[in-house]
């Protein structure tokens, strides 16, 4: 896990950039920083060692002939594998090196032979021809700004901002932002900075600059999968634990974040079986009732006998962190500040590389909008009987919500549902927050696939992994993580469990005997009853009770600077937070609100 970065420009002094391009990552790889400059090109990088911490593995990296030069971010889990195929000299036990004897095998199609979560940027000095790629589920980031002489590529938005790009928010960016926590497609929240899209690659051509963008692998091409289900179960159970195999592999000390929820619990027990050593677990508990997981998180570090550790968090400690933990915002949202807590004491307990269990809800149906639109096909013909009923919704009382939801939906289309649900808020309230009209805004632009009777779970599957997973999951968890230099791999998303898992009908997915598939395919050894007909909680903190109480004070400072901001309106602002004191509206807007205004303040946006 590392930083990266490139300018191509024929302009010296832009290629000089590089350096503050990385200075400005060096958290993300404190280990080492090195750069490469030539006519046309410079390439930069600071390295976390998690795989061969030898010198000579520190990048940019160079064939042995010197022509190809190559920056990159993440792990090549393959890459063993890879090096007993591709004929090469190797001269370290670098996943890096494996890229480059790759392109030379392979040409520039090279990308659909790598397995693992990755960004990089390679230079071919023989062509004058750049290629880079970011993975399949677009785990590790990468952003570039393109004017008319000149490319910048890094792994963050503030380190394109050290060259005085992304100075402004983007049209669009804010209402899409407070809906979704994320913008559509390849935009960013900042005016003339886009990301390359999960599973992309880009080329440019030195000689003629000509720059080309095309998808590698997408979430719609992936095949309907014809095996009876016992085949099924028993491919999941070794998919599932090829995946954790190979995301142990490191030459540093790891551990897992264990909520005491179905995925990490299932990571953990694998974890625990394949390793030779006592797996370290982290989880994070809280004093108010209702939000400690702390019981089933002990059970399962006490089946494992994992090196279990616990931070309880009160109000007064975190108030403490959260100067700290909105700093290290790269991109605003409100789910990141947990991956901060838990990435911290990860690290501090001398952890560099942890796996997480991200990515199996929204793989596996762990959520409610998987039932949602599964009762919208379900109940089909009742659409006529009770849409003249959603007039009554604003009647009922606001603890009747599954109602109300259920009245609303009655006519909406399964895309609408899964808008909905993702959704933070009406855009009637933004039209009474925001000072810019707005249009168009409310609509997943891209609609992956078809929805069918027997695929309904594998269709809000691939929306959620088109969208929320890498716009706002992954992004956060990056983010938060980097901050202490510390690498999260996720190997719910490894692409082939992906692949075969959204290929299933949901017959195989609902369960026998209200058994999960994941419980199906693991065994009660790996999940028992106790962790699977828990009630699910999520990881999140107390966030309504400290935003009224403990953090009041520090909420209504930072909303006073977006009452002053050109792009809200004063008693917009003054309308939520009131609401929200009152039990009006969810804590996710006005936080989301908190952290935009400090980071805006903080990354000096207008």
């Amino acid at each position: 896990m590392c930083g990266i970065a490139g300018v191509i420009s024929p302009n010296r002094a832009k290629l000089e950039f590089i350096d503050s391009l990385c200075s400005k990552m060096i958290h993300r790889g404190p280990d080492a920083m090195g750069k490469f400059i030539s006519d046309g090109v410079s390439l930069g990088h600071t390295r976390l060692a998690i795989i061969d911490l030898d010198e000579r593995a520190n990048q940019p990296f160079y064939s042995n002939d010197c022509q190809i030069v190559v920056v990159y971010n993440g792990e090549i889990y393959n890459y063993q594998r890879l090096k007993k195929h591709i004929p090469y000299n190797y001269k370290t036990e670098s996943d890096t090196e494996v890229i480059v004897a790759a392109y030379l095998q392979y040409g520039e199609e090279f990308v659909r032979y790598l397995d693992g979560m990755f960004a990089f940027i390679l230079y071919d000095k023989t062509k004058n021809f750049i290629v880079g790629a970011r993975d399949r589920l677009g785990i590790k980031p990468l952003y570039y700004s393109k004017s008319e002489d000149s490319i910048f590529l890094a792994s963050e938005l503030r380190a394109l901002q050290t060259v005085g790009l992304g100075k402004k928010i983007e049209s669009n960016a804010l209402p899409q932002y407070l809906l979704y926590q994320h913008r559509f497609g390849n935009d960013t929240i900042l005016e003339g900075i886009k990301e390359l899209g999960p599973g992309h690659q880009f080329t440019f051509n030195l000689n003629s600059d000509e720059l080309k963008i095309k998808p590698y692998w997408k979430l719609e091409n992936i095949r309907t999968i014809q095996h009876n289900k016992p085949d099924a179960i028993k491919n999941i159970r070794d998919l599932l634990y090829q995946a954790v195999s190979d995301r142990l592999v490191a030459d540093v000390p790891f551990g897992a974040f264990l909520s005491g929820g179905m995925d990490s619990s299932a990571l953990v027990g694998i974890m625990s079986q394949i390793s030779d050593l006592p797996v370290s677990t982290f989880h994070i508990s809280f004093q108010e009732k209702g939000f400690s997981e702390r019981h089933f998180a002990e059970e399962i570090a006490k089946k494992w006998r994992t090196n279990h550790e616990v931070l309880e968090i009160t109000p007064n400690q975190f108030l403490e962190s959260i100067p700290d933990a909105i700093d290290a915002y790269d991109y605003p949202g409100v789910d990141g500040i947990n991956s901060w807590i838990i990435s911290k004491i990860t690290k501090d307990a001398g952890i560099t590389m942890a796996l997480s269990g991200a990515g199996g809800d929204e793989l596996f149906g762990g959520y409610p909008v998987f039932n949602y639109v599964k009762n919208w096909r379900q109940h089909r013909h009742l659409r006529a009987v009770l849409s003249p009923f959603r007039g009554l919704v604003p009647m009922l009382p606001k603890k009747r919500s599954r109602e109300k939801l259920f009245l609303q939906n009655i006519g909406a289309s399964p895309e609408y549902i899964q808008r909905i649900v993702r959704q933070r808020l009406s855009k009637n309230i933004l039209a009474e927050v925001l000072t810019e009209p707005f249009d168009g805004i409310g609509v997943y632009p891209e609609q992956i696939g078809v929805l069918s009777s027997e695929h309904c779970y594998s269709w809000v599957s691939q929306q959620e992994l088109g969208s929320y997973i890498p716009s706002v999951l992954l992004r956060d968890t990056d983010q938060m993580s980097m901050a202490h230099a510390l690498e999260v791999r996720v190997p719910f998303l490894d692409h082939r469990l992906v692949e075969y898992v959204l290929g299933l009908p949901d017959s195989y997915k609902i369960g026998k005997g209200n058994k999960p598939l994941m419980q199906e395919a693991l065994g009660k050894e790996i999940l028992p009853d106790s962790i699977v007909h828990r009630r699910k909680m999520g990881f999140t903190f107390p966030w309504d009770l400290w935003l009224k109480n403990d953090l009041r004070e520090y909420s209504e400072k930072s909303l006073s600077f977006l009452k002053n901001s050109n792009h809200f309106k004063k008693e917009g602002v003054e309308k939520i937070y009131n609401g929200f004191l009152k039990g009006h509206y969810s804590y996710t807007v006005v936080l989301s609100l908190v952290i935009l205004s400090r980071w805006m303040q903080k990354n000096y946006v207008q």
